[in-house]
C-alpha cells in the first residue's frame, strides 16, 4: 500500500509539472511574432494631410512623407503599400485615400484612411 501511494504521488507530481510547462510555454503563433508596423494604430489626427495643390501626385507624396515620419521606415509604393479609393478634395469637402499594406511586405500591415484637407481652396480665398 505504501508503494502504491508513492507511485501515485510521483505520478501526480509528474502530471502537474508537465501541465505547468505547457501552460508557461511562449505562444509560437505567427501573430505574436509579427513585428510589422500596424497602420491601423495611426491616430486619426495624424492621418490628415493638407496639400497646397490639387495634384494627386502631390497628395500621395505628402502621405509617403507622413508615413516616413510616423513609422521611421523607408516605404516604397507598390512594394510595401498601395493607394486605393482616392477621392479628390474640392472646395466644399475634404478628400480621402486609403493606404493598404501589400500582402508580401515585411514592414507594415493593415490599412489606414488618410483625409485630404482642402487647404488649397482655403488659401486661394
Amino acid at each position: 500500500m505504501k508503494k502504491l501511494k508513492i507511485v501515485l504521488m510521483s505520478l501526480t507530481l509528474a502530471i502537474s509539472s508537465s501541465s505547468l510547462l505547457i501552460a508557461c510555454k511562449t505562444p509560437s503563433n505567427k501573430e505574436s511574432q509579427d513585428k510589422r508596423f500596424d497602420l491601423e494604430t495611426i491616430a486619426s489626427q495624424s492621418a490628415i494631410v493638407s496639400p497646397f495643390t490639387t495634384s494627386e501626385l502631390s497628395v500621395k507624396q505628402l502621405i509617403v512623407e507622413k508615413l516616413l515620419y510616423i513609422t521611421s521606415l523607408n516605404l516604397v509604393e507598390n512594394e510595401d503599400f498601395i493607394f486605393t479609393k482616392y477621392t479628390p478634395m474640392s472646395e466644399s469637402y475634404n478628400g480621402s485615400v486609403i493606404v493598404n499594406a501589400t500582402s508580401n511586405n515585411s514592414k507594415i500591415k493593415n490599412s489606414k484612411e488618410f483625409v485630404i484637407q482642402n487647404s488649397y481652396f482655403k488659401s486661394k480665398n
